[in-house]
């Protein structure tokens, strides 16, 4: 009798032992039950630092105009309208993101010639991040570096985005993006008009890649 206690002991004590070891081997885990057998499956993690680099329309025909109005003799003859832009972000485990933004760069060529680049800072919030497709928003403060002939920088606006990322919990994913934005430059005053001050980036849409 004796010994076969001792050896329910220990069985009971290996069996615990091994429970014990099960539970911390599947810490943050989650265990799904559909199915069988018994399926496990663990939660990515899509917080911290990421990198947003995309290819941007912004449509210029009114600064283009603008510029041609207030100097007849001047014609601004090529436009590049589609820039680059780079929006560096920091995710938190809640969806909420802080971060900058440089571009889209544009600039046009001619008679009249000028280059655009915004700088900004915002706060975004994504939604359904565990899902295919996550939208999100996000708004903050810019001013464009404005350089060239007949223009030149304005203040600051605000500008705010909407748009869809795909595969946001991979490390690699990739959207479409379309904003507005307040901020305008200035057009310099001549042929009998006065400074004008043109929101260039009214209205933007692109695509990118975020790693």
């Amino acid at each position: 009798m004796k010994t076969t206690t001792k050896i329910i002991s220990s069985t009971t004590a290996a069996a615990m032992a091994l429970a014990m070891s099960a539970a911390t081997s599947f810490a943050g885990t989650t265990v799904s039950t559909e199915g069988s057998p018994i399926a496990t499956t663990t939660e990515p993690s899509t917080g911290g630092f990421k990198f947003q680099i995309g290819l941007t329309y912004v449509n210029l025909s009114k600064l283009k105009n603008a510029i041609e109005d207030n100097n007849p003799n001047y014609s601004v003859d090529t436009i590049w309208p589609v820039g680059i832009s780079f929006n560096p972000y920091y995710e938190f485990n809640n969806g909420l993101a802080i971060g900058l933004e440089v571009g889209p760069g544009v600039w046009a060529t001619g008679d009249a010639s000028f280059y655009l680049i915004p700088v900004g800072a915002d706060v975004r919030y994504t939604f359904m991040r565990d899902k295919a497709v996550s939208p999100y928003v996000r708004a903050g403060i810019q001013y464009i570096f404005a350089g060239g002939d007949f223009v030149d920088s304005s203040g600051v606006g605000f500008y705010g985005k909407v748009g869809l990322e795909f595969k946001h919990s991979s490390r690699v994913s990739w959207g479409l993006e379309a904003g507005y934005s307040s901020t305008g430059v200035d057009v310099l005053a001549g042929g009998g008009h006065d400074t004008k001050t043109v929101k260039p980036y009214e209205f933007t849409a692109g695509v990118f890649v975020r790693f």
